[in-house]
């Protein structure tokens, strides 16, 4: 339905900000169906990022609502932030300037940290990971509850168990407590995500304490 309601959108644009939105929408909806059939997700992320270009070309060259631009910036990110030939450089771009241009809402504010963060602690260069980590306190100041603060907290938990400047015990301490709480705000939707770093973290403790027991074959 999504789909199809997207390319209705698209077939029935006439203005450049009609043509802006539907663009966005066909790419935000290329970009979830990645998620939903990974086989194809090289095609769909490319599509995707066809469909924001065309939206983000348009929004320089006509004004746009500044919620509507925003979003095509935004989306845009998280376009080059994912896949195989990702390309961090130009998300960070792309999310800068979307902070330039300015939020909406305080829940675009909370969004703009957490994709930035993730996309800085996948580059780690320098204080990539503490910048992360600040932009990340700050999408939870606002987002105080719900899955949304789940979904923040696994990102506070990627970053915890990036920072070199720890010991790894420490790390992992810091990336399990940012696990527990995310579990506790979780309504169900994040539970794949939210059960696989727990597997995995007795075999990081084993690696980061010397003398462990190993893993029970």
């Amino acid at each position: 339905a999504y789909e199809r309601s997207a390319d209705a959108l698209l077939a029935a644009a006439a203005t450049p900000e009609q043509r802006a939105e539907a663009h966005f929408f066909k790419g935000v909806e290329r970009l979830h169906a990645c998620q939903k059939v990974p086989t194809r997700s090289h095609a769909q992320l490319r599509a995707a990022r066809e469909h924001l270009g065309e939206a983000a070309t348009l929004a320089v060259a006509h004004p746009l609502p500044s919620h509507l631009h925003f979003g095509i910036l935004i989306s845009s990110g998280n376009a080059f932030r994912h896949g195989e030939d990702r390309d961090l450089e130009r998300a960070l771009e792309f999310y800068a300037q979307a902070e330039a241009l300015g939020a909406p809402n305080k829940d675009e504010v909370a969004r703009l940290c957490k994709v930035r963060a993730d996309a800085l602690v996948a580059r780690r260069l320098g204080t990539d990971v503490l910048d992360a980590l600040a932009l990340l306190d700050r999408a939870l100041r606002i987002r105080r509850s719900g899955w949304l603060r789940a979904e923040t907290l696994l990102s506070a938990h990627d970053a915890e168990l990036a920072r070199d400047e720890l010991p790894p015990a420490d790390r992992l301490r810091l990336g399990l407590d940012r696990l527990a709480e995310a579990a506790e705000h979780d309504d169900g939707r994040l539970a794949e995500p939210l059960t696989a770093p727990q597997l995995r973290s007795p075999d990081h403790l084993r690696a980061a304490v010397p003398g462990a027991r190993p893993a029970p074959q």
